[in-house]
Order: structure tokens, then C-alpha cells, then sequence
């Protein structure tokens, strides 16, 4: 693990965040897979992940990919619950990074996993609609798409 280390910071000091991203996400994931779980070595590799991310604010999605991960490893080992406020810290994260297509995306991630838990009703949870298509609007806007496109 010390050589994947030190091969991420060279990787990062050339320049290439998202290359020393790739390099320590892949190793953290093999090691939160739900087959073969190593808490403490997904713990060192998670503390070189975050201090990546600080170092690089610019990979903000990165972070709200690494928080979603999060939800659904804690939902898959506690039997289908995890901390809400991790999806509601990465919505911020993304609100204030005038991101909404970020925001989608872990509002959506959260429905799928609320969904798998309580079923297809879920969906039908007051405002839940309404915010879905409001960001999917926004989201479209941002990444420059017709959000009424059927395409």
C-alpha cells in the first residue's frame, strides 16, 4: 500500500489530480467491497482520499461521488439504513458549487437507495417529485441540454 502511496503523490504532483484520484478510489473501493471489507486499511486509504480532495477543491465531484459510495456501503452493512446527513452534506456541497447536476445526482443515488429499502412508493413522498424535476431542469440548464428533450 506504501508504493500505491507514493506512486499517487507523484501521480498528483505532476499534475494530475484525477489521476492520483483514480489510482487511490479504485484501492479504497476494493477494500469497502462488501464481499471483503478491511476497515482499517479503507480508513488509510479514505484519510489520503479526503486530504486529496482538500488539496484539490476543483474535484468536487469526486467528493460527492466518495460520500455517495459512503451511503451505500453504511446502507449495505447496517441492513438498509445510513446517515441522511451524508447525502444532505453532499447536496450542499454541490448547491454551493453551483452545481446542480451534482445535486442530482446524490438526491437520485439517495432514491435508490430509499426505494430499495421502502419500495417504488418511496417515490411518491411529498415534494419528492416536484425537487426531482426542478433539478433535473436545472441540471440540464447547466450542462447546457434542452431539458424538455425527449432524446
Amino acid at each position: 500500500m506504501k508504493e500505491i502511496f507514493g506512486l499517487a503523490s507523484k501521480i498528483e504532483e505532476s499534475g494530475d489530480a484525477i489521476g492520483a484520484w483514480d489510482l487511490l478510489f479504485v484501492l479504497w473501493m476494493e477494500y469497502t467491497d462488501h464481499e471483503y471489507f478491511d476497515e482499517e486499511k479503507a480508513t488509510l486509504i479514505r484519510e489520503r482520499i479526503d486530504a486529496l480532495l482538500d488539496r484539490n477543491p476543483e474535484l468536487i465531484d469526486k467528493r460527492i461521488q466518495i460520500m455517495m459510495e459512503d451511503c451505500s456501503i453504511e446502507n449495505y452493512h447496517s441492513g438498509g439504513g445510513y446517515d441522511v446527513t451524508i447525502i444532505e452534506e453532499a447536496m450542499q456541497l454541490a448547491r454551493d458549487a453551483q452545481r446542480p447536476d451534482l445535486e442530482l445526482a446524490a438526491l437520485e443515488h439517495h432514491i435508490g437507495i430509499q426505494v430499495a429499502r421502502y419500495g417504488a412508493p418511496y417515490r411518491e413522498t411529498e415534494g419528492l417529485r416536484d425537487k426531482l424535476e426542478e433539478l433535473r431542469e436545472r441540471a440540464a440548464e447547466h450542462l447546457g441540454n434542452d431539458p424538455n428533450s425527449t432524446d
